[in-house]
């Protein structure tokens, strides 16, 4: 059953739509795991969806590689360290930290798409005016 849990998030994380969320808390509501496991099986699906984007997408030439220079040595020191921080942290509160940091992130993403919408309407009326 807990396979049938990551079809819909595989499907997210392949169109870059953020399945790890989903994968997490489909696992906190129909599964029995702790926190840390759950974000331990979220982490493995990241890898390999991760890695065959990487594959894919730099096959077709849509990678910027010097941003990918710059952004992996962090990414794989800030994973380092974020993992032995939680290692010392109750399952409770990661779930509710975890629970912040989404909350967070969706008020900023619908922030994002406002900004966007309003700057793609006052482009269309500039254009309309001149």
């Amino acid at each position: 059953m807990t396979f049938l849990y990551g079809i819909l998030p595989g499907i997210l994380v392949a169109f870059g739509m953020g399945g790890g969320s989903l994968l997490i808390f489909t696992l906190n509501m129909f599964t029995d795991y702790a926190q840390q496991e759950i974000q331990y099986i979220n982490l493995w699906a990241f890898i390999f969806a991760s890695a065959y984007s990487v594959f894919s997408y730099g096959k077709k030439g849509k990678i910027d590689k010097d941003l990918l220079k710059i952004m992996l040595p962090f990414t794989v020191i800030s994973c380092i360290v974020a993992s032995i921080i939680s290692q010392g942290i109750d399952t409770n509160s990661l779930k509710k930290y975890f629970g912040i940091f989404l909350i967070i992130i969706g008020i900023w993403q619908v922030f994002q798409i406002g900004y966007k919408y309003i700057k793609k309407k006052k482009a269309k009326n500039i254009n309309k005016e001149g």
